[in-house]
Order: C-alpha cells, then structure tokens, then sequence
C-alpha cells in the first residue's frame, strides 16, 4: 500500500535528475485485478468508472510522455488461495491474457504510437516456501517453473503484441529462477532467488508479498535500464 518509495516514486526521481520538469501521476491501486481495472468493482473508486477510464481521461487531458502499468499478480494470487489451484489457473491465465490486450489496446489508442508504454512481469515471492520444512525447497522451485514462469511469459508476449514498447524483465532483475546453491556454505546456503526475495520483499519477515524500498528500488532500476 501507500508509500512514497514505490517504484514509480524512484523512476521519478531519477528520471527528475536530468528532467526537473516532471510530474507523476500514480492511479496505482491494491487488490485491482486486470478484470477490476478493465470494468471497475474493485476497492478503489474513481471519478470514472474503472481504473482504466480514469487512466484515459488523464491521459486525454494531460498528454504524458511516458506511461507505466504493472497489473495481473492479484488475478493469479486469488486463483491460489482457491482449494484445487491447478483448476483456476488455465481461465485465470486466459483471463489475464484477454483483459490486459483490451487494456493495453485502449492506452496505445489513448496515448498514440509515439509515448513510450512500459510493462512488468513479476519477482515470485512464493519462492518464500523454500523455509517450509524438507519439502520447502521443491515447492518453491515447482511454483517458479509451474506458474510463475509461465505467467510472466504471458504477460510478455501480450505486452508485446499488444502495444507495449518494452518489459521491465522484474523476474530476472530479482533472479527469482535462479535456484543455484553454493555447496560450498553447506546447509546455510540458500539461492539467489529466495536471498532477493527476502532481501527485497517483505515475505520472510512478515509474510508479505510486497517490496521494501530496496526492492522498489530495484523494479525502479529496471524500469530506468530500458529508458537509458
């Protein structure tokens, strides 16, 4: 939730440095689905009917020069916290898949061919179960390879294909396949991708999924690396 060092807080700032006449605009929201951003009924409310209208009315009005979206995690996150997981995501992910190609249609429309349109794939938090007794490690590295992988794939190729101008590569920025152990450090050591995840989230201290400012920081950094 509200912080004042999310990652479109840092880009901004380090964007400022060279340009001190931009402005940010967050329209950033907890909980919102592509399905909620796309028709509204999430727990944000706007002047318009959705987070995607209200989008489009400030870009109609406001002309920016760069726009940023990362949206589809909570989609994913609601299909595991049910029973039988494995039976919500292929429609989760066909969901996602059809949702944010209409999202990003509409900003591309919104925008024109010549602002830059940047998306995200994601870190896996859920790399976190890796502590979860002797079968912790096989979770952790079954989640990256079984969905969360394949979700950022998705969520490539729709960008892509749909408007976008580029990815933030978050997944690798956090290294979050990388589940390489030095044996050297025997039963202490632990892989890159839990190290980052509980460096740079909240999930090993607090069981939450969302970055710290170090975290933020990085997604900043990558965000900033394809503008550069």
């Amino acid at each position: 939730c509200c912080t004042n060092d999310g990652y479109a807080d840092q880009l901004h700032r380090a964007l400022s440095a060279s340009d001190p006449t931009l402005s940010l605009h967050v329209l950033g929201c907890g909980f919102e689905t592509t399905t909620t951003m796309l028709k509204g009924g999430g727990l944000c409310r706007y002047e318009r009917a959705s987070q995607l209208e209200e989008a489009l009315d400030w870009i109609k009005n406001k002309k920016p020069s760069l726009v940023t979206i990362d949206i589809g995690a909570n989609d994913v996150l609601a299909c595991l916290q049910q029973p039988n997981p494995s039976e919500c995501l292929p429609s989760t992910f066909e969901t996602v898949s059809d949702n944010l190609s209409k999202i990003l249609k509409k900003l591309r429309h919104a925008v024109g061919p010549e602002v830059p349109i940047i998306g995200m794939n994601y870190y896996n938090p859920l790399v976190a179960h890796w502590f979860n007794g002797p079968a912790g490690p096989e979770t952790a590295i079954a989640y990256q390879k079984t969905i969360v992988g394949p979700f950022n794939d998705l969520l490539e190729g729709v960008y892509l294909s749909a408007g976008a101008n580029a990815v933030a590569d978050v997944e690798s920025a956090f290294a979050s396949a990388d589940f390489t152990i030095d044996s050297s450090l025997g039963a202490a050591s632990i892989p890159p991708s839990v190290a980052n995840i509980c460096a740079y989230t909240w999930m090993c201290s607090a069981g939450d999924i969302h970055p710290n400012t170090a975290g933020y920081g990085v997604i900043a950094d990558t965000f900033l690396a394809l503008l550069q």
